[in-house]
């Protein structure tokens, strides 16, 4: 039976992500994980050298930082990527973002605020900066899923690495489905799904993203992760794809 509510979820989620097909979203951040109260952190780390007819390498990071309490929840994500191929740099990006969730603010909504800035030279991106808020509301359904909806407005500054007449100031609806399913034998599957339309009525300018992940218990505190993310820019700086595509593999350690 969870088999098929997990394949309608997930056809769901398609469905939800691929709406209007556009930019990369700014937001990026998942957080289904059950924080315990008072202090809790966590670092996951993929690395890959391989060398054959190409050779490849990939670093990645990232960490969180929670702090609960009863009604109240500071949580802190960041992240830096490297990468290369045949010693050509293909990828470098850093992400810092910082989250407010007050529980209980209309029965079971929620509301958050948020504020983010990230780097990434492939995109052109010298700078993004964000802020933003809305309601939120977790549902934590009998048959092992735990599904957040979150609707934002947000401020959004991007400036170009080089060119400052692309330059952009824009405010963006961030809408956000999120889900996670645990099951009885300890493995887990992270589904992310953000739709993100400029709110000038400009219709290409709209940002998806659809991120996929696979978790599995090494031991008691160590994970082993891999996932999928895809990404789509309606209107990129000048020169940048509009798409991209990555696949990750690594380990996330809880403290």
């Amino acid at each position: 039976m969870w088999v098929v509510k997990l394949s309608k979820f997930m056809c769901f989620l398609a469905g939800f992500s691929l709406v209007g097909l556009s930019a990369q979203a700014t937001v990026v951040v998942r957080q289904l994980d059950v924080v315990p109260e008072g202090w809790s952190a966590s670092l996951s780390a993929s690395f890959e050298d391989s060398v054959a007819a190409t050779q490849k390498r990939s670093h990645e990071v990232a960490f969180s930082v929670q702090h609960k309490t009863h009604k109240d929840e500071w949580r802190s994500f960041g992240s830096a990527a490297y990468g290369e191929v045949n010693d050509v740099e293909n990828e470098d990006a850093q992400m810092l973002h910082l989250r407010h969730v007050r529980h209980a603010v209309y029965g079971a909504w929620r509301w958050e605020s948020f504020a983010q800035t990230e780097t990434d030279d492939f995109a052109n991106l010298g700078h993004r900066n964000l802020l933003g808020t809305g309601p939120s509301r977790l549902f934590e359904l009998s048959n092992g899923w735990r599904v957040l909806t979150l609707f934002s407005v947000m401020r959004e500054a991007e400036d170009h690495s080089s060119d400052s007449t692309q330059n952009r100031r824009e405010t963006r609806a961030s809408l956000s489905l999120q889900g996670k399913y645990t099951s009885a034998y300890g493995w887990t599957l992270d589904a992310v799904g953000y739709w993100q339309p400029n709110l000038n009525g400009e219709r290409k300018d709209r940002r998806v993203t659809t991120e996929l992940a696979l978790s599995f218990p090494v031991s008691q505190k160590l994970t082993f992760t891999t996932g999928y993310a895809y990404r789509f820019n309606g209107v990129p700086f000048e020169g940048v794809p509009r798409e991209s595509r990555k696949l990750t593999s690594g380990f996330n350690y809880k403290f």
